[in-house]
C-alpha cells in the first residue's frame, strides 16, 4: 500500500547495501562449502576403488589410496573450516560496515591444496606400497 502512495518502503532502502554484502558472504561460503564437499567426495572414491583383494580373499584399502584420500580429507576439512570462520568472521564485519576483504585466507588454502596434489602426485611416482 505504501509503494501506491509514493513513499518507499524504509526497512529495503536501510538494508540494502546490508542485504547485498550478507548474501554475497553466503554465496562465498557455499562456493567454499562446495570445494570441500567436492575433496571429500573425491577421497571417499578414492578409498572405495583403491581397495585390492589379499591372498586370504579379503579386501584391503591400498597404502597409496590411504595416502591419496588422507592428504584430500584433510584438505576438504581445513576449505570447511576456512568456510566457516570467515562465513562468520564477514558477517560482524558487515554489520560493523568494516572491511571483509580476505587477501591472506585464499592464498593458503590454494597453498594446502597444492601440497595435497603434489603429496597424492609423489605417491603415485614412487608407489609406497609392496605389490601383492
Amino acid at each position: 500500500a505504501s509503494v501506491c502512495l509514493g513513499q518507499k518502503d524504509k526497512t529495503v532502502e536501510q538494508g540494502g547495501e546490508n542485504n547485498k554484502a550478507y548474501f554475497a558472504n553466503e554465496r562465498t561460503f557455499i562456493h567454499w562449502i562446495h570445494m570441500a564437499v567436492t575433496l571429500g567426495s573425491i577421497a571417499s572414491a578414492l578409498v572405495a576403488f583403491g581397495r585390492k583383494e589379499d591372498a586370504a580373499g579379503a579386501f584391503v584399502v591400498s597404502v597409496s589410496s590411504q595416502v591419496m584420500a588422507g592428504s584430500l580429507i584433510v584438505t576438504g576439512c581445513a576449505f570447511a573450516i576456512y568456510a566457516m570462520y570467515t562465513f562468520y568472521w564477514r558477517f560482524s564485519n558487515v554489520k560493523q560496515h568494516a572491511n571483509v576483504d580476505d587477501p591472506y585466507g585464499p592464498l593458503i588454502l590454494a597453498g594446502v591444496l597444492v601440497v595435497a596434489l603434489w603429496t597424492i602426485m609423489m605417491e603415485g611416482i614412487f608407489k609406497m606400497e609392496p605389490t601383492l
